[in-house]
């Protein structure tokens, strides 16, 4: 979730009714940015992108492929040899994870790659479909 900064919560401020014969309305404010509203697809862009930028001079490949492949919450991506797509893959994970953002199912074709995945750790951390259609 992307967090508003607390100076800029106040003018986020909503009534909510609590159906409550004691009350009618009561004021909250958003703390995170709401998705469903017109511009969240922008502000989730624009955050993952400002996050992943921060690899681009250790992990140019990775960037890249994240800055192309990533749409909303789906990643989809191809390489050319099993050890790129898991090296891409671990890269990817690791990245989101340090920006709060956290892939939580990998799908693949390839048994080798799912065989890599699991036994490198990432099956565990994130889960993956065993039999995902691609």
């Amino acid at each position: 979730m992307i967090g508003i900064a607390e100076d800029d919560r106040r003018y986020l401020r909503f009534l909510w009714n609590t159906n409550d014969k004691g009350k009618e309305y009561v004021v909250l404010q958003m703390n995170r940015v709401l998705f469903g509203s017109r511009c969240s697809p922008f502000l989730l862009r624009a955050t993952v992108r400002y996050h992943v930028r921060k690899y681009l001079e250790r992990y140019p490949d990775c960037v890249d492929m994240l800055d192309n492949a990533l749409y909303a919450d789906d990643l989809c991506f191809g390489a050319e040899t099993v050890q790129e797509a898991l090296s891409l893959s671990a890269v990817a994970v690791s990245i989101l994870k340090d920006a709060g953002f956290h892939l939580r199912k990998l799908c693949t074709n390839s048994r080798e790659l799912q065989a890599l995945w699991i036994q490198n750790g990432l099956g565990n951390e994130v889960g993956f479909e065993q039999d995902c259609k691609l």
